[in-house]
């Protein structure tokens, strides 16, 4: 009895070992006897294509299987990727680059390893480098992307089905904000080219960088796009890849009539000099115009802003080919545009002097061929019911600008541009197709007073106005919910903070503010409130939905729009204006 006492306890422990640790111990034993099997393994000779690490790696990575491009079915979620995109960043130690170009690559050349390599840059004035190129059914090739932009923009890389490439760039802006995420590029969109259930298209590449794509060519023959779809840039970037059975026979179109050729690419490959803007910035050549693309306020996505030695700037709208506002002082604050993806508007900072009141022209039988320059200064050119149209526009002493168009050689409208001194000192019309704020990009679905209405859903917007010492403040509002549609930034406890509506009263925070009365005639339309605030020496009066407060106080600091620093408005706003006066009621009736 005395042994099974002291041997019990002896076996219960080592049974409590060996379950704990067995495990372990069979692992390490299998490591133990796997390494020995590799060791066995590499003393044989290794194999004979194995000659490089370039070798071995084209060795594993087989290519994408290829399929008929034809009616292709509805894209799942798998079809979310691009193909084999590399994206590579300037090097830092490379010096900058020189305004004139380097010559250009050929358009394609075979490499060692019988890849077909096509290399696509850029010329100035918004055209890619290469307006066409030929390949054969399924031929395997490499697409080379390089964003030598000399204006300096974004830009990305789409291949669609034969005669959708503008389709392609519909789908692209009905994906609203989630385009961003994307480079721009509808990976869902059945007009899209596909390499198996890869999509073949090169992702948003910044200045200076460059992006390749490996894909098989379709299996049926036709005249494929390529294009930029950036918003604005699709206009004049585009291109065509033709596929055909023999290219001994490739049977093409005459260059200056292949309607895969952008108009204008001609013109830009012979005036491929590096004249023109390097970038968008606010510094201003005292001696020639500086001609910039970028996303402006007021205006279409393929816009074009131009500063001129004589300080009068303007803006030009290559979508419907209007001039839309001109402006002095300061040129441009692209600081939005360049700090987030690209897609926000820069912002005029200022005095805009006049503006085209005149409703936007609807591109229809218009086309834009781009700009030239002449003697530093840009012409603008575009096709009007097939006829040739240039327009120049000059600084002209005794007014603001001269607008001359000419057509077929002769001259067809002079047109002489007088500042407007009633026009506000800033002015918001809401209609833009991004949120102005630069800080997150939004759609503008609701229908506005006038065109469309910015919905305010996040705290409110410092949209860089400033209060003067007399001013006036107008703009329309909608869906009242009593937050703040108006605010100051700034902390003095005696001044005007905040104008708070409801659906039925007005409220104005901070200050020394009497009661509210019904005064003038509502200002109500069609469902939507006029709010008016305006100060001067006397004090200030905010008027909004037949209500009135008269306040001994004045505003300050910064003007926000659409809430406070911590509270958003949560309704929609429109035509927003601020003068740097007081101005009476008949002159903000007319």
């Amino acid at each position: 009895m005395k042994a099974i006492k002291i041997w019990l306890p002896a076996i219960f422990t080592l049974g409590l070992v060996i379950s704990v640790f067995h495990v372990p111990l069979i692992q390490m034993w299998k490591k133990q006897d796997a390494s020995a099997t590799t060791a066995s393994a590499s003393t044989e000779a290794p194999p004979a294509n194995l000659e490089s690490p370039q070798d071995e790696e084209e060795v594993q990575s087989p290519p994408p299987p290829s399929r008929e491009e034809g009616v292709s079915d509805l894209d799942g979620e798998d079809s979310n990727k691009v193909v084999e995109v590399v994206v590579e960043a300037p090097q830092a130690a490379e010096p900058p680059k020189s305004p004139e170009p380097s010559p250009k690559p050929p358009e394609a050349t075979k490499g060692s390893d019988g890849l077909r390599q096509v290399t696509i840059g850029m010329y100035p004035n918004m055209h890619f480098s290469l307006g066409r190129f030929v390949v054969e059914t399924n031929e395997r090739l490499s697409v080379e992307f390089v964003n030598d932009d000399p204006q300096a923009q974004p830009h990305n890389l789409v291949f669609t089905k034969p005669g959708r490439r503008m389709k392609v760039f519909a789908d692209m802006m009905r994906m609203g904000p989630r385009a961003v995420s994307s480079g721009y590029i509808p990976t869902k969109s059945r007009s899209i080219l596909k390499s198996g259930d890869d999509v073949v298209a090169i992702s948003l590449l910044n200045p200076g960088e460059t992006g390749s794509v490996t894909f098989n060519a379709p299996e049926q023959p036709g005249a494929y796009p390529f294009a930029c779809i950036y918003p604005g840039h699709q206009v004049s970037m585009y291109g065509v890849m033709h596929v055909v059975e023999d290219k001994a026979n490739p049977n093409l179109p005459e260059e200056g009539n292949d309607s895969g050729i952008p108009p204008g690419w001609k013109d830009a490959k012979n005036a491929a000099n590096g004249e023109g803007a390097e970038s968008a910035s606010s510094s201003v050549s005292q001696e020639a115009d500086t001609v910039v693309r970028m996303f402006m306020p007021d205006s279409g996505p393929a816009s074009i802003a131009v500063a001129t030695p004589e300080g009068v700037h303007y803006c030009w709208d290559a979508g419907t080919m209007q001039l839309r506002y001109a402006w002095t002082g300061d040129f441009l604050d692209p600081s939005n545009h360049f700090a987030g993806n690209g897609d926000a508007l820069a912002r005029v900072p200022g005095h805009v002097v006049w503006r085209n009141n005149t409703a936007r022209t609807e591109q229809g039988d218009r086309v834009f061929l781009g700009y030239r320059l002449e003697q530093g200064r840009p012409v603008f050119r575009w096709k009007m019911n097939g006829d040739v149209v240039e327009e120049r526009i000059r600084p002209v002493a005794g007014a603001l600008l001269e607008q001359r168009r000419t057509m077929a050689g002769g001259v067809e409208a002079v047109n002489l541009i007088e500042a407007d001194p009633t026009l506000p000192r800033w002015y918001w019309s809401m209609d833009d197709t991004v949120r102005p704020t630069g800080h997150k990009p939004e759609r503008l679905p609701a229908a506005g007073l006038v065109g469309r209405a910015l919905p305010f859903r996040e705290k409110g917007w410092k949209c860089g106005a400033t209060v003067a010492e007399a001013g006036t403040i107008d703009l329309w509002c909608r869906e009242l919910q009593g937050t703040p549609v108006l605010s100051f930034d700034h902390r003095d406890a005696d001044r005007i903070q905040a104008v708070v509506l409801g659906v039925d009263s007005l409220g104005v925070r901070g200050g020394r503010a009497h009661s509210a009365t019904s005064s003038r005639e509502q200002k109500k339309r069609d469902g939507w409130t006029r709010l008016t605030v305006r100060w001067d020496a006397n004090g200030t009066t905010v008027d909004a939905g037949g209500w009135s407060y008269a306040s001994g106080s004045l505003p300050k600091g910064g003007i926000v729009i659409g809430g406070d620093d911590k509270v958003a408005f949560g309704g929609w706003i429109d035509e927003v204006r601020v003068w740097d006066r007081r101005l009476s009621d008949e002159e903000l009736d007319a």
